[in-house]
């Protein structure tokens, strides 16, 4: 059964002066949509399904077109596809001149061939991947072994659920797999451990495949997640450039799970690779990517829910004259997201180079609510907007009962007690919890770090203290 999140409505005051609203709200649709999985929860048939999907895909042309609408990678001797792709660039370059948006440094003296689409540090970043997981699920659908069964949705990694998640998946790691090709049943590599490299890019140490060095992810980053997920600005919650964002520990996934390793050249001097997920132009190629934006996605997803529809979106910026200090710009709703056809096209099926083209994707079209996409997700991470405050062991909710819960307040003032006024039925119940407001000196004796926002402490029997 496909996961409902929970309404709750919070109100939260901190030193009388910082309020915050939280609402969380989305029901299942009644309508057949494809379900993205968590690859970990896949049955047999269904890996061997996807898998079967990855190999037809990643030996095809659309799979190399579809990585350089990242970080680049076509092919300059296709006059057609480059013909498109100097289009989409003076496009792009115009929007971002228009909204004085920093161009991508990796843009800097690059051949049109490779040339980066992909935002970051500002508010398309989500809109965008959104736009380019759907191509993602769209292409595998079209390279589907069972093209007759319910259509194939694009499994996620949810990285963010808790440590043990961190870690890659086993179904990305096995080398040899069984996978459903050419109408049977075979062994082949395991099409999500590596792919080809991007072709214009030559790794130090000559190797033509991806490749990862992954190191061990922090506790930090599953509860960065949680807190940008209870944020009610959407702009906020999706610009690395804030304290908390879904960018931000999405960056960080990246950059541990690619990891750099050392290698001794002809010279015999020691140099530092990276691995490829690390690298803007070059993490499209490593097929774990498109698990971890999938997964992304669910986070944008079940931010959207909260937030509600995007009326407004602003593009936060640190103060080049004043450091220290965060400027802020307006951003159109109707600001074209380069190189997509509109969303409604791309769930279709339309890819960016099929030549079609006769308007780009906006925000407006683009942040939609679930129920106008044709995707939904297995589950959510559980945010009763409670359990971040350690007041969840209070309340009398689980699966079967959370959804009558609404909280209808919840007030701190300074240190002290966190009280709590929910319904139960027709009843109106208020709890209490001791807490405290942590200062930097505060270490949680769980995780052995500060939490990155909401720093709400709870005293232990034990006389420690943990983050909530």
């Amino acid at each position: 059964m496909v996961a409902s999140l929970i309404e709750v409505r919070l109100s939260v005051i901190l030193h009388q002066f910082y309020q915050v609203r939280l609402t969380m709200s989305v029901s299942t649709s009644p309508t057949a949509k494809v379900i993205r999985k968590n690859i970990r929860s896949l049955e047999k048939l269904e890996l061997q399904r996807f898998y079967g999907a990855m190999h037809s895909l990643k030996n095809s042309n659309d799979w190399r077109l579809l990585n350089a609408l990242h970080g680049g990678g076509f092919q300059s001797t296709d006059a057609t596809i480059m013909d498109h792709v100097k289009s989409w660039i003076d496009s792009h370059k115009k929007i971002l001149a228009e909204l004085a948006v920093p161009p991508p440094e990796e843009n800097e003296g690059v051949a049109d061939e490779n040339y980066v689409f992909c935002p970051h540090g500002w508010p398309a970043f989500l809109a965008w991947h959104r736009l380019y997981v759907i191509c993602m699920e769209k292409l595998l659908q079209k390279y589907d072994p069972l093209p007759n069964e319910s259509p194939l949705g694009l499994p996620y990694w949810d990285w963010d659920a808790d440590s043990a998640s961190a870690l890659i998946p086993p179904q990305a790691q096995t080398p040899i797999v069984e996978a459903i090709v050419n109408g049977g049943l075979k062994k082949i590599h395991n099409p999500l451990r590596s792919g080809m490299r991007h072709p214009s890019m030559p790794s130090p140490d000559g190797r033509k495949l991806t490749l990862r060095f992954p190191t061990p992810i922090s506790p930090l980053l599953q509860r960065e997640v949680r807190s940008a997920l209870l944020l009610s600005n959407y702009s906020y919650a999706c610009q690395a450039s804030m304290p908390v964002s879904l960018e931000h520990p999405h960056n960080t996934l990246h950059n541990e799970t690619g990891g750099t390793a050392d290698f001794l050249d002809d010279n015999g001097e020691v140099r530092v690779v990276p691995g490829d997920l690390r690298e803007v132009p070059l993490a499209s190629w490593d097929p774990l990517f498109w698990l971890h934006h999938c997964n992304v996605e669910r986070q944008h997803t079940q931010l959207l829910s909260r937030t509600g529809p995007v009326e407004s979106l602003t593009m936060y910026m640190v103060d080049k004259e004043n450091p220290g200090w965060i400027t802020s710009k307006n951003i159109p709703l109707d600001t074209p997201l380069v190189p997509f056809p509109p969303l409604a096209s791309v769930m279709e099926g339309q890819m960016p180079w099929d030549g079609k083209i006769t308007s780009f994707s906006t925000f407006k079209d683009c942040l939609v609510m679930a129920s106008g996409l044709n995707y939904e997700y297995d589950s959510f991470l559980l945010l009763p907007g409670l359990n971040l405050f350690g007041i969840s062991n209070l309340l009398p909710f689980d699966s079967s009962t959370v959804g009558t819960l609404v909280v209808s307040d919840l007030r701190v003032r300074g240190s002290g007690e966190l009280t709590v006024t929910y319904k139960s039925g027709d009843q109106d119940v208020t709890l209490q919890k001791s807490i405290f407001f942590a200062p930097e000196s505060v270490t949680c004796h769980l995780c052995e770090t500060r939490s990155p926002f909401f720093s709400w402490w709870a005293p232990q029997p034990t006389g420690e203290v943990s983050c909530y």
